[in-house]
């Protein structure tokens, strides 16, 4: 995460999200960039159409995706001495808000969201992340989820349409933010705060 001011400031200046919020909440998801899916260390390639090989540090994984959307289900087999030269375009993968990590495969479906949206460094995490969060949360036009709050629980449609399935996502990232803003105490601070009946 160290030298990475610039990437989160243009990814925040580029797509309108608070900057603040986008180091917390990478910070999160990366524990604090030690993450296999936010330092580099897990490799990618092709094997075919909706077929993919994410090489880790633990392991091989063979993923072939059960259908053409992200949320299709996943096979996933760990498979030992896998010859690189049967995939193509091997490349290292950075994924820095934890963006196609579901519970059931979360560092094989990461790596792979992130080969197939180019995020190939570190930086292009950042923006490339950004740029998703932006527009299917931030500035969605039917889910306009430009909080914390409403990315987790959706109050808008709830049940629906959640980034997270950990409760205390949107929580985990208040003290971070509270920090930042504690350090900067001229900063205008307005809070949208749901009510429900």
């Amino acid at each position: 995460m160290s030298g990475r001011g610039n990437a989160f400031r243009e990814a925040a200046n580029t797509y309108s999200v608070n900057e603040f919020y986008l180091l917390s909440h990478s910070i999160l998801e990366t524990g604090h960039g030690t993450s296999p899916l936010s330092n580099g260390s897990i490799r990618v390639g092709r094997l075919g159409t909706n077929k993919w090989v994410s090489i880790q540090p633990d392991g091989t994984f063979i993923a072939e995706r059960n259908g053409n959307t992200w949320s299709s289900t996943w096979t996933i087999e760990r498979v030992n001495n896998f010859d690189e030269s049967q995939a193509q375009n091997i490349k290292q993968t950075y994924n820095m808000f934890g963006i196609g990590a579901i519970d059931s495969c979360p560092y094989v479906c990461g790596s792979i969201r992130a080969y197939e949206e180019g995020w190939d460094t570190a930086n292009k995490a950042i923006v490339g992340g950004t740029r998703f969060i932006a527009q299917d949360y931030v500035h969605h036009p039917v889910y306009q989820q430009d909080t914390l709050y409403k990315m987790r629980w959706n109050p808008g449609q709830p049940g629906t349409h959640q980034y997270a399935t950990d409760i205390g996502w949107a929580y985990k990232q208040t003290s971070m933010l509270y920090r930042h803003y504690q350090n900067l105490p001229h900063l205008r601070k307005t809070f949208d705060i749901p009510n429900y009946r």
